[in-house]
Protein backbone atom coordinates (compact mmCIF):
# COMPACT_ATOMS: atom_id res chain seq x y z
CA UNK A 1 0.00 0.00 0.00
CA UNK A 2 1.29 3.49 -0.91
CA UNK A 3 1.58 5.30 2.42
CA UNK A 4 0.71 8.78 1.12
CA UNK A 5 -2.45 7.49 -0.56
CA UNK A 6 -3.48 5.65 2.60
CA UNK A 7 -2.94 8.79 4.66
CA UNK A 8 -4.94 10.91 2.21
CA UNK A 9 -7.86 8.49 2.48
CA UNK A 10 -7.66 8.46 6.27
CA UNK A 11 -7.65 12.28 6.37
CA UNK A 12 -10.79 12.49 4.23
CA UNK A 13 -12.49 9.79 6.30
CA UNK A 14 -11.54 11.59 9.50
CA UNK A 15 -13.00 14.87 8.26
CA UNK A 16 -16.18 13.21 7.03
CA UNK A 17 -16.64 11.43 10.37
CA UNK A 18 -16.11 14.57 12.43
CA UNK A 19 -19.20 15.99 14.09
CA UNK A 20 -18.85 19.31 12.23
CA UNK A 21 -17.56 17.61 9.04
CA UNK A 22 -14.59 19.96 9.02
CA UNK A 23 -11.24 19.95 10.80
CA UNK A 24 -8.10 22.05 11.14
CA UNK A 25 -4.57 20.85 10.52
CA UNK A 26 -3.79 20.48 14.22
CA UNK A 27 -6.96 18.43 14.82
CA UNK A 28 -6.16 16.11 11.94
CA UNK A 29 -2.56 15.76 13.08
CA UNK A 30 -3.61 14.74 16.60
CA UNK A 31 -6.44 12.45 15.48
CA UNK A 32 -4.22 10.47 13.10
CA UNK A 33 -0.97 10.81 15.03
CA UNK A 34 0.77 12.40 12.05
CA UNK A 35 3.25 15.24 11.99
CA UNK A 36 1.66 18.56 11.09
CA UNK A 37 3.92 19.23 8.06
CA UNK A 38 2.93 15.81 6.69
CA UNK A 39 -0.74 16.62 7.12
CA UNK A 40 -0.24 20.05 5.56
CA UNK A 41 1.37 18.64 2.41
CA UNK A 42 -1.33 16.02 1.90
CA UNK A 43 -4.18 18.44 2.62
CA UNK A 44 -2.72 21.01 0.24
CA UNK A 45 -2.57 18.42 -2.54
CA UNK A 46 -6.14 17.29 -1.87
CA UNK A 47 -7.28 20.92 -1.89
CA UNK A 48 -5.54 21.61 -5.21
CA UNK A 49 -7.44 18.67 -6.72
CA UNK A 50 -10.79 19.79 -5.20
CA UNK A 51 -11.05 16.79 -2.88
CA UNK A 52 -10.92 19.17 0.08
CA UNK A 53 -11.80 22.83 0.45
CA UNK A 54 -10.87 25.38 3.06
CA UNK A 55 -13.38 27.40 5.07
CA UNK A 56 -11.93 30.88 4.96
CA UNK A 57 -13.62 31.93 8.19
CA UNK A 58 -12.52 29.00 10.38
CA UNK A 59 -9.45 27.97 8.37
CA UNK A 60 -10.67 24.39 8.63
CA UNK A 61 -11.06 21.83 5.88
CA UNK A 62 -14.11 19.97 4.61
CA UNK A 63 -14.76 17.56 1.75
CA UNK A 64 -14.59 19.26 -1.64
CA UNK A 65 -16.79 19.20 -4.72
CA UNK A 66 -14.77 16.47 -6.44
CA UNK A 67 -15.79 13.95 -3.78
CA UNK A 68 -19.47 14.73 -4.35
CA UNK A 69 -19.06 14.61 -8.12
CA UNK A 70 -17.62 11.10 -7.85
CA UNK A 71 -20.47 10.04 -5.56
CA UNK A 72 -23.11 11.45 -7.92
CA UNK A 73 -21.45 9.74 -10.85
CA UNK A 74 -21.54 6.37 -9.12
CA UNK A 75 -25.19 6.82 -8.15
CA UNK A 76 -26.06 7.88 -11.69
CA UNK A 77 -24.39 4.79 -13.12
CA UNK A 78 -26.34 2.58 -10.70
CA UNK A 79 -29.64 4.28 -11.63
CA UNK A 80 -28.97 3.91 -15.34
CA UNK A 81 -27.96 0.27 -14.96
CA UNK A 82 -31.16 -0.53 -13.07
CA UNK A 83 -33.23 1.31 -15.68
CA UNK A 84 -31.53 -0.02 -18.79
CA UNK A 85 -30.61 -3.63 -17.97
CA UNK A 86 -34.07 -5.00 -18.89
CA UNK A 87 -33.81 -3.17 -22.23
CA UNK A 88 -30.33 -4.56 -22.82
CA UNK A 89 -31.73 -8.05 -22.34
CA UNK A 90 -34.54 -7.21 -24.76
CA UNK A 91 -31.99 -6.06 -27.35
CA UNK A 92 -30.26 -9.45 -27.16
CA UNK A 93 -33.57 -11.31 -27.39
CA UNK A 94 -34.69 -9.30 -30.41
CA UNK A 95 -31.41 -9.35 -32.35
CA UNK A 96 -30.03 -12.66 -31.04
CA UNK A 97 -26.61 -11.01 -30.66
CA UNK A 98 -24.47 -9.49 -27.90
CA UNK A 99 -25.60 -6.05 -26.70
CA UNK A 100 -23.85 -3.40 -24.64
CA UNK A 101 -25.08 -0.05 -23.31
CA UNK A 102 -22.43 2.56 -22.55
CA UNK A 103 -22.19 6.12 -21.21
CA UNK A 104 -19.67 8.95 -21.36
CA UNK A 105 -18.00 9.70 -18.05
CA UNK A 106 -14.76 11.54 -17.29
CA UNK A 107 -13.50 11.22 -20.88
CA UNK A 108 -14.07 7.46 -20.82
CA UNK A 109 -16.48 5.05 -22.43
CA UNK A 110 -18.07 3.40 -19.38
CA UNK A 111 -20.07 0.20 -19.69
CA UNK A 112 -23.48 0.45 -18.01
CA UNK A 113 -24.57 -3.11 -18.79
CA UNK A 114 -23.64 -5.92 -21.14
CA UNK A 115 -25.65 -9.00 -22.03
CA UNK A 116 -24.30 -11.89 -24.11
CA UNK A 117 -26.24 -14.03 -26.52
CA UNK A 118 -26.35 -17.76 -25.80
CA UNK A 119 -23.84 -18.31 -28.63
CA UNK A 120 -21.73 -15.15 -28.29
CA UNK A 121 -18.71 -13.97 -30.20
CA UNK A 122 -15.83 -12.97 -27.96
CA UNK A 123 -15.23 -9.24 -28.13
CA UNK A 124 -13.47 -6.54 -26.19
CA UNK A 125 -15.54 -4.63 -23.66
CA UNK A 126 -16.29 -1.15 -25.12
CA UNK A 127 -15.38 0.36 -21.75
CA UNK A 128 -11.79 -0.87 -22.15
CA UNK A 129 -11.05 0.62 -25.57
CA UNK A 130 -10.62 4.14 -27.00
CA UNK A 131 -13.84 5.63 -28.35
CA UNK A 132 -12.78 5.43 -31.99
CA UNK A 133 -12.53 1.63 -32.13
CA UNK A 134 -16.12 0.74 -31.19
CA UNK A 135 -19.46 1.60 -32.75
CA UNK A 136 -21.04 2.60 -29.43
CA UNK A 137 -17.95 4.66 -28.54
CA UNK A 138 -18.23 6.62 -31.78
CA UNK A 139 -21.88 7.31 -30.99
CA UNK A 140 -20.89 8.78 -27.62
CA UNK A 141 -18.40 11.08 -29.35
CA UNK A 142 -21.15 12.31 -31.66
CA UNK A 143 -23.07 13.59 -28.62
CA UNK A 144 -20.20 15.66 -27.18
CA UNK A 145 -19.80 19.40 -27.43
CA UNK A 146 -16.64 20.83 -28.98
CA UNK A 147 -14.92 21.35 -25.62
CA UNK A 148 -15.44 17.74 -24.51
CA UNK A 149 -14.47 16.42 -27.94
CA UNK A 150 -11.28 18.47 -27.88
CA UNK A 151 -10.38 16.85 -24.58
CA UNK A 152 -10.83 13.40 -26.13
CA UNK A 153 -8.49 14.36 -28.97
CA UNK A 154 -5.92 15.65 -26.48
CA UNK A 155 -6.03 12.34 -24.59
CA UNK A 156 -6.34 9.82 -27.43
CA UNK A 157 -5.26 11.78 -30.50
CA UNK A 158 -7.10 11.45 -33.81
CA UNK A 159 -8.40 8.00 -34.81
CA UNK A 160 -6.22 7.67 -37.91
CA UNK A 161 -6.20 4.07 -39.11
CA UNK A 162 -8.84 3.12 -36.53
CA UNK A 163 -11.43 5.12 -38.49
CA UNK A 164 -10.88 5.64 -42.23
CA UNK A 165 -7.54 7.43 -41.67
CA UNK A 166 -9.27 10.37 -40.01
CA UNK A 167 -6.43 12.56 -38.75
CA UNK A 168 -7.84 16.10 -38.61
CA UNK A 169 -10.41 18.04 -36.60
CA UNK A 170 -12.57 18.79 -39.64
CA UNK A 171 -12.50 15.16 -40.70
CA UNK A 172 -13.51 13.95 -37.26
CA UNK A 173 -16.30 16.52 -36.96
CA UNK A 174 -17.66 15.43 -40.35
CA UNK A 175 -17.71 11.78 -39.30
CA UNK A 176 -19.54 12.60 -36.07
CA UNK A 177 -22.01 14.85 -37.90
CA UNK A 178 -23.01 11.87 -40.02
CA UNK A 179 -23.68 9.81 -36.89
CA UNK A 180 -25.75 12.58 -35.32
CA UNK A 181 -27.83 12.70 -38.48
CA UNK A 182 -28.41 8.96 -38.90
CA UNK A 183 -28.30 8.01 -35.17
CA UNK A 184 -26.56 4.77 -36.22
CA UNK A 185 -23.08 3.70 -37.23
CA UNK A 186 -21.74 0.40 -38.55
CA UNK A 187 -18.18 -0.77 -37.95
CA UNK A 188 -16.72 -3.78 -39.78
CA UNK A 189 -13.24 -5.05 -39.00
CA UNK A 190 -11.93 -7.39 -41.74
CA UNK A 191 -8.80 -8.11 -39.69
CA UNK A 192 -10.80 -9.35 -36.69
CA UNK A 193 -13.69 -10.62 -38.84
CA UNK A 194 -16.27 -8.90 -36.64
CA UNK A 195 -19.01 -6.33 -37.16
CA UNK A 196 -20.74 -3.88 -34.83
CA UNK A 197 -23.74 -1.58 -34.99
CA UNK A 198 -23.95 1.39 -32.64
CA UNK A 199 -26.92 3.63 -31.87
CA UNK A 200 -26.88 7.10 -30.32
CA UNK A 201 -29.61 7.56 -27.70
CA UNK A 202 -31.14 11.05 -27.58
CA UNK A 203 -31.15 11.29 -23.79
CA UNK A 204 -32.09 14.25 -21.62
CA UNK A 205 -29.51 17.09 -21.56
CA UNK A 206 -29.41 16.43 -17.81
CA UNK A 207 -27.82 13.03 -18.49
CA UNK A 208 -24.40 12.19 -19.93
CA UNK A 209 -24.29 10.82 -23.49
CA UNK A 210 -25.57 7.24 -23.71
CA UNK A 211 -25.37 4.73 -26.58
CA UNK A 212 -25.79 1.02 -27.24
CA UNK A 213 -24.28 -1.43 -29.67
CA UNK A 214 -24.40 -4.95 -31.09
CA UNK A 215 -21.28 -7.04 -31.69
CA UNK A 216 -21.25 -10.10 -33.94
CA UNK A 217 -19.10 -12.12 -36.37
CA UNK A 218 -18.83 -10.44 -39.77
CA UNK A 219 -20.00 -13.59 -41.55
CA UNK A 220 -23.37 -13.30 -39.78
CA UNK A 221 -23.77 -9.63 -40.63
CA UNK A 222 -25.19 -10.16 -44.13
CA UNK A 223 -28.58 -10.37 -45.84
CA UNK A 224 -31.62 -10.77 -43.62
CA UNK A 225 -29.50 -10.91 -40.47
CA UNK A 226 -27.91 -7.54 -41.23
CA UNK A 227 -31.30 -6.02 -41.95
CA UNK A 228 -32.71 -7.47 -38.72
CA UNK A 229 -29.92 -6.14 -36.50
CA UNK A 230 -30.16 -2.66 -38.02
CA UNK A 231 -33.96 -2.71 -37.71
CA UNK A 232 -33.76 -3.62 -34.01
CA UNK A 233 -31.14 -0.93 -33.48
CA UNK A 234 -33.40 1.72 -35.03
CA UNK A 235 -36.42 0.53 -33.05
CA UNK A 236 -34.63 0.63 -29.71
CA UNK A 237 -32.86 3.88 -30.55
CA UNK A 238 -36.33 5.44 -30.65
CA UNK A 239 -37.60 3.58 -27.57
CA UNK A 240 -34.62 4.36 -25.38
CA UNK A 241 -34.51 7.96 -26.57
CA UNK A 242 -38.10 8.39 -25.37
CA UNK A 243 -37.24 6.69 -22.08
CA UNK A 244 -34.06 8.62 -21.31
CA UNK A 245 -35.45 11.86 -22.67
CA UNK A 246 -37.69 12.00 -19.60
CA UNK A 247 -35.12 11.05 -16.95
CA UNK A 248 -33.16 13.48 -14.80
CA UNK A 249 -30.84 12.19 -12.07
CA UNK A 250 -29.41 15.60 -11.30
CA UNK A 251 -26.37 15.19 -13.56
CA UNK A 252 -25.10 17.73 -16.08
CA UNK A 253 -23.54 16.08 -19.08
CA UNK A 254 -20.97 17.27 -21.64
CA UNK A 255 -23.42 18.63 -24.19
Amino acid sequence: MVQSVFRAIRIMEQIQGNRNEQMGLTEISRALNLKKPTVFNIVRTLQEQDYLENDGETNKYRLGKRIFQLARGALLEDHLRETLLPHCRALVEEAQENATIVMYRDAQCKTICRVLHSNPVTGANPGSLPFFTTASGRCLLAALNDSALQRIVEIYGYPGSHWDNTDSWDGLVEKLSQIRSSKLVTVISPEREVAAVGALIDSSPALPPVAFGFFLPAYRFIGKKRARVISVAREYQRKLSLLLGELDFGHRGSR
